[in-house]
């Protein structure tokens, strides 16, 4: 989130303040939490219409770190968990803007809203998991113990977070990390790297202690800079008039020149005298709070990464010295300033925050360091309060979480069984009427089914077909139904069930003819390996192609087409199983042609639907919470790769095009009657969901 306009400020001077920097055989600390964002925007052009091109994002993500590893370069990820109680104002002000921006988010203006799907992180992490990429979750916000890392392994950080300006670690600003490999005697990746040394050096007398006064100053996530409108009053700003500066630009600068010219303690003294006096407690608990944040070390953040114990003292002994002297006169001065306000000094948040981790299973913890968790789960317990995620909908329609809230539920009674029950009421945030920001009540439930709840603490304990039937019995899962589908497929064609089940009305079954189509194209990826462009693909498969077209293969899987059996009995996975390259060749171009948006569309952008677009948010918010219920009971269902089954612009175009046919089986069917094994598959998947599904086809 960072500091207000240092970006900017840092990019207007980047000759002064970075250095060209070949990336290669280091270390990378990731800000996996602002990398994950700005991954999606780059390989999505901004386009979130359409609810999540995962399949796009997975792909683009696999490359990104595939190109670290060209370069023999480590990646180290680190991602945020739950808000800190300081970031409450923050969060809700931004929740409030991202809802506005949906409200009156068009195709036209889409470019200029980041907007993010709600599935990306789980995709994102997914993707580190099979690229076996070292990461780590932590608790709460990551940006201290990604900086502790870099500093204690001398090596950059990589983010878009303005803050890492101040921790005072090397620094690489993403947007300066270019898009290529260079090989010069090896492999690298050119970008340009900050050194604080450097900035430190353009304002003589500036020290790296000052910095985090500055960030304060300047307004971060947990102070406002309004607080401190005396202090502008009595210090000398530079001209707004020259190029690129605005208000906040000369209040940087002149920010910074006035810290260059006095040490820590006198800063602090003559800040503290512009602050009124009712707010002189919680101004200086502030200031000393957000100094301990950027000047802190936290050395156990090696031990979750993995490193041996013989590592970890290594890098240890050679690098905390002169950081621990650092730490030491910070807290000796900031000791000595809390004279002064003795009677001022309130509970500490730390002391809240640790009595809260200890108060947590152990299990818990551990699975959410490695990221098998959701974040939200955090907040839940430490804030009693879930903030759904924003995504594009029908702002005509309720919010696409009500269809969920059978399984919020359930998973909100698990994290809250065996903790104190306050007067305090644990809501979820999403809009309400007048799509204003609404709160609603999580509801506790004693029972599950024959299940009975237990503790958070005894989850992992008890037995494994127990959590598998609260699991069922949330979301109404018929064994006898589920087990005929691929174990992979099995938790997405039960949250799909789930979500046809409740939702409020569905005038057609065209939703689930296209989600259920668009899940073959993993298939052709698996046989033929990914592929977006027509282009690409002509070109690669040309000599293949043209065999099939010279052999009259057309002909002979045209005939085997007009005698294939349907009515023999034959199981999924079983058709599955029979589906050849030669079928995935011949079917691919209608699935590359469908996968970006209509030229038409694109054209004409007031014709985009919003209520296509609602039902498979409705969609999306089943599938994310059944997934999040899964992790929490131990995975009762193998994990499904969402990247491999949504799309979201191919459901889009898909659903349109399904609409405008009289009879949609017998296009499906025309489509792949070329391809007989994806005929056969696809009307056996299709002969199980009518049994199943409360669908009239």
């Amino acid at each position: 989130m960072g500091i207000p306009g240092l970006t900017t400020y840092i990019r207007n001077h980047s000759e002064q303040f970075l250095r060209s920097f070949d990336l290669h055989d280091t270390y990378l600390v990731i800000d996996g939490s602002s990398i994950g964002c700005q991954l999606y925007t780059y390989c999505t052009k901004c386009n979130s219409a359409f609810g999540g091109d995962y399949d796009i994002y997975a792909e683009n993500v696999r490359h990104f770190f595939w190109k670290l590893k060209k370069c023999n370069i480590t990646p180290l990820v680190l991602l945020d968990g739950g808000y800190e109680t300081r970031k409450t104002k923050t969060i809700m002000k931004r929740l409030r803007e991202r809802y506005q921006a949906v409200e009156s988010f068009t195709l036209s203006s889409q470019n200029n809203t980041h907007l993010f799907p709600i599935l990306m992180f789980s995709i994102f992490k997914s993707i580190l998991k099979e690229m076996n990429i070292k990461y780590i979750q932590c608790l709460f916000e990551a940006d201290n113990a990604i900086a502790s890392v870099a500093k204690l392994l001398n090596c950059p950080v990589l983010s878009s977070d303005s803050d890492f300006y101040i921790y005072g670690a090397l620094y690489i600003p993403y947007y300066t990390l270019q898009n290529y490999i260079r090989k010069w005697r090896k492999y690298v990746i050119p970008c340009k790297i900050y050194k604080v040394e450097t900035f430190l050096n353009i304002f003589s007398g500036l020290t790296e202690s000052l910095l985090p006064l500055a960030a304060i100053l300047l307004g971060n996530d947990y102070i406002q800079q309004y607080e401190f409108k005396n202090f502008y009053k009595n210090i000398k700003l530079p001209n707004i008039g020259r190029i690129n500066f605005n208000l906040q630009q000369c209040r940087i600068e002149g920010t910074l020149n006035w810290l260059s010219k006095h040490t820590l303690n006198e800063a602090i003294s003559l800040i503290m005298r512009t602050v009124p006096q009712e707010n002189k407690k919680q101004t200086f608990r502030a200031i000393e709070m957000i100094i301990n944040e950027y000047t802190s070390i936290s050395i156990n953040i090696l031990d979750q990464l993995d490193f041996s114990k013989e590592d970890m003292d290594k890098i240890i002994s050679q690098n905390t010295e002169n950081n621990c002297k650092f730490q030491t006169n910070i807290n000796d001065l900031i000791r000595e300033l809390s004279k002064e306000y003795k009677d001022m000094i309130e509970c500490d948040l730390e002391t809240i925050h640790d009595a809260f981790i200890n108060s947590l299973p152990s299990w818990f913890i551990n699975e959410f360091s490695k990221g098998s968790l959701t974040n939200y789960f955090v907040n839940i317990l430490m804030h009693k309060l879930y903030i759904y995620h924003v995504q594009i909908e029908d702002y005509r329609q309720p919010s696409s979480i009500f269809i969920s809230e059978k399984i919020i539920n359930v998973i909100y009674t698990l994290l809250k069984s065996e903790f104190e029950q306050t007067n305090k009421p644990s809501e979820y945030i999403t809009r309400g009427q007048n799509n204003q920001l609404s709160h609603y009540p999580l509801k506790y439930i004693d029972n599950i089914g024959s299940c009975k709840i237990p503790s958070l603490h005894d989850l992992r304990k008890i037995p494994f077909d127990i959590r598998k039937e609260i699991y069922d019995n949330t979301l109404d899962i018929q064994h006898d139904f589920i087990v005929k589908f691929p174990e992979n497929w099995r938790l997405y064609i039960a949250t799909a069930k789930y979500w046809i089940d409740n939702l409020p009305e569905l005038k057609s079954n065209t939703h689930i003819y296209a989600l259920l189509f668009a899940m073959l194209y993993h298939i052709i990826d698996l046989k033929i390996g990914y592929c977006r462009s027509m282009h690409i693909f002509e070109n690669k498969y040309k000599q293949k192609l043209e065999a099939i077209k010279s052999s009259k293969k057309e002909d002979l899987i045209q005939n085997n087409f007009f005698s294939l059996d349907c009515s023999s009995k034959i199981s999924i996975i079983e058709a599955l199983n029979e589906i050849t390259e030669c079928d995935c060749l011949i079917l691919a171009p209608f699935f590359i042609s469908n996968s970006n948006m209509e030229i038409k569309l694109q054209q004409n952008p007031k014709n985009f639907k919003r209520s296509v677009i609602h039902i498979f948010a409705q969609f999306q918010s089943c599938l994310k919470h059944s997934m999040d219920l899964n992790a929490l009971l131990g995975y009762p269902y193998q994990l499904t790769k969402v990247s491999d089954m949504f799309n979201g612009t191919l459901l889009y175009n898909l659903y349109n095009n399904f609409k405008s046919r009289k009879k949609i089986e017998d296009y499906i069917y025309c489509i792949l009657k070329y391809s007989p094994n994806f005929f056969r598959l696809y009307h056996t998947i299709l002969i199980e969901i009518k049994s199943m599904f409360k669908l009239r086809f």
